[in-house]
């Protein structure tokens, strides 16, 4: 009798463990699956991708900011305090220049800009779309060549602005 629960509490055991790694290898799975999905559905752009926007000579600096935003947008309006840290005189001298894509006209966009306090090189009308990106707020770090660097979505969390400023700072 002993031999035969033992036996069984080994099953168990087995069935257990057996449980437990189909369970991680499952959620490891699905969560790459999710990572791939929300990139093939623009929500985020794929490094090395050329970025096209009319007007725009990627090869005046060494990297390019592109801010992709709407008037419309309040995670617009509520990134603009880490914007304005963004362009600030310390980050301009690393040779970086700040774009800012609307959809609306550039005048309202720059008037929408100025309310915010601010200053970008340049700001340009062109639908998110054209850039890949679905919705906005979204920054997008594109090199010399106009090759996508980096890109983030969406109002940014402490750390992730974080990384936005480091990564400007590395090129």
């Amino acid at each position: 009798m002993k031999q035969r629960l033992k036996r069984i509490e080994l099953i168990v055991d087995y069935c257990v463990i057996g449980a437990a790694l189909a369970f991680v290898l499952s959620t490891g799975w699905f969560a790459l699956q999710f990572q791939h999905a929300q990139r093939s559905k623009g929500y985020a752009i794929e490094k090395g991708t050329k970025l096209t926007l009319p007007g725009q000579d990627w090869s005046k600096s060494r990297s390019t900011l592109v801010l992709v935003l709407s008037k419309n947008c309040r995670f617009c309006a509520a990134s603009a305090p880490f914007y304005r840290r963004l362009i600030s005189k310390d980050m301009r001298i690393q040779n970086t220049t700040f774009v800012a894509v609307f959809p609306q006209p550039p005048d309202e966009s720059s008037e929408y800009l100025r309310r915010l306090g601010l200053d970008v090189e340049s700001v340009k009308q062109a639908p998110p779309l054209s850039l890949g990106v679905k919705a906005t707020p979204a920054l997008i770090l594109v090199d010399s060549h106009g090759l996508v660097v980096e890109s983030w979505l969406g109002q940014l969390p402490p750390e992730k602005e974080e990384e936005v400023i480091a990564l400007i700072k590395q090129q």
